[in-house]
């Protein structure tokens, strides 16, 4: 497992850097555009028929594809959003009541239709908007280096959070949802997310005016990266999965993988709108 792990940091980073800062804006798009919609699809895999059966008895024989509208719905509102200008919240009431009317058309029970159109708020907030955050981020500043900041943040978190919790933790963080994490990894996750935050921003300068604008960014990116992690791990708990899936070798799902940028994304967008 840690092999597995390993191999697939050493080959998506590098890969990863090479979209961002090379390929051009039409294909980073795209990308961007088709994980938004793996990301919605293990999620709906994960977490819509347990959600479904808490409403209902057992999930209705003629909604099995009631998921797919999901993921096609998020894909069609990232697309207006991003390309057409769509504007936000209208468009994201619009496709809502599409889905309820088409719902009503087909007799949905009351219980299936509350149990659908809850999951479609959740998808479209927790798989959707954030892919569209990311990318009005990539296009902010040239070299996509606000979204590097972004991506260096959070994995110098992880990656601290990880080593310090591994030597030295022993005061549990949330047991009930994740009984390894510890407020000493935690700690330990402020501290390197502030520290690659500071190195990063000396040499690519993407985020201007004071030092402490950094800190404070890298500090709260890495409060919303624990918590994220946190809610997955809630919503896998939920559903009673392991994994998201299984796309990446020894990390499980794409999900798995982004489920800290997902609640450090809204707070990083709303930092440098100001700035």
């Amino acid at each position: 497992m840690f092999w597995k792990r390993t191999l697939t940091v050493v080959v998506s980073l590098p890969t990863l850097l090479y979209v961002l800062i090379t390929l051009p804006p039409q294909v980073v798009f795209t990308l961007f555009w088709i994980a938004s919609m793996v990301v919605t699809f293990e999620f709906s895999r994960m977490f819509y028929l347990p959600l479904v059966e808490k409403f209902c008895e057992k999930a209705e024989e003629p909604h099995q594809y009631s998921r797919f509208f999901v993921v096609v719905l998020c894909a069609l509102y990232f697309f207006l959003v991003t390309q057409l200008a769509f504007p936000v919240v209208s468009l994201l009431l619009l496709l809502i009541f599409l889905d309820i009317f088409i719902h009503f058309s087909i007799k949905s029970s009351p219980e299936f239709l509350v149990a659908h159109v809850l999951f479609s708020f959740v998808a479209i907030g927790y798989c959707c908007l954030p892919w569209i955050l990311l990318w009005d981020i990539y296009e902010k500043a040239p070299g996509a280096k606000l979204l590097l900041l972004l991506l260096v943040i959070v994995m110098a978190s992880d990656m601290g959070a990880y080593a310090i919790g591994s030597l030295f933790g022993k005061h549990k963080f949330a047991p009930l949802l994740s009984p390894k994490k510890t407020w000493e990894g935690f700690l330990g996750g402020l501290a390197s997310g502030v520290i690659g935050a500071l190195l990063y921003n000396y040499f690519a300068q993407a985020l201007p005016g004071h030092w402490i604008v950094v800190v404070f960014c890298a500090l709260g990116c890495s409060v919303m990266a624990a918590i994220g992690d946190l809610v997955e791990s809630s919503f896998k708990r939920f559903s009673r999965v392991k994994d998201s899936g299984n796309i990446l070798p020894g990390h499980g799902g794409l999900l798995d993988r982004v489920d800290a940028i997902v609640f450090t994304v809204p707070f990083f967008h709303f930092i440098i709108y100001w700035l």
